[in-house]
């Protein structure tokens, strides 16, 4: 496997600086004369925006996949235990409420994320947090009815 990785990195080194010297050789012929370096920091500048967000979105999987191990570990170790069948639809329980109570927390933040960028005036954004407030506390109640 790394010396797969290692061959795809010197192809692709190789291929760059192909693709450098072919840039080089068009900016000298181009009417009119465009600034090479001011290209090659505008390409860099693009290929380190997408770097970025690949490297995010690779830090997110991974995370996602330690919780999703983390997750998996806990349930084969709770029955391990081997509970019965009401402590099995009491965790259960618990996990959708967990879930829920998360989903909601996520619903909010999308929302009030949404509401920043579109700058709503404050009577607005009052009225909206008496609704998620109302919605939490109606959620709270009958989760321990």
């Amino acid at each position: 496997r790394l010396a797969t990785i290692a061959k795809q990195k010197e192809r692709i080194a190789k291929e760059l600086q192909e693709h450098l010297a072919k840039l080089s050789n068009f900016v000298q012929h181009w009417q009119p004369p465009i600034d090479g370096y001011l290209l090659l920091n505008a390409i860099n500048e693009c290929v380190i925006h997408g770097q970025k967000r690949l490297k995010e979105e690779f830090q997110y999987k991974k995370e996602m996949l330690n919780l999703d191990w983390n997750d998996h570990q806990l349930l084969k170790k709770f029955y391990e235990l081997k509970p019965n069948e009401e402590l099995i639809q009491l965790a259960q329980h618990l996990w959708e409420i967990t879930a829920d109570e998360q989903k909601t927390k996520e619903q909010q933040q999308i929302l009030e994320q949404r509401i920043y960028l579109k700058r709503l005036p404050p009577k607005i954004d009052q009225m909206i947090d008496q609704l998620l407030d109302d919605d939490n506390r109606t959620i709270l109640y009958n989760r321990f009815k």
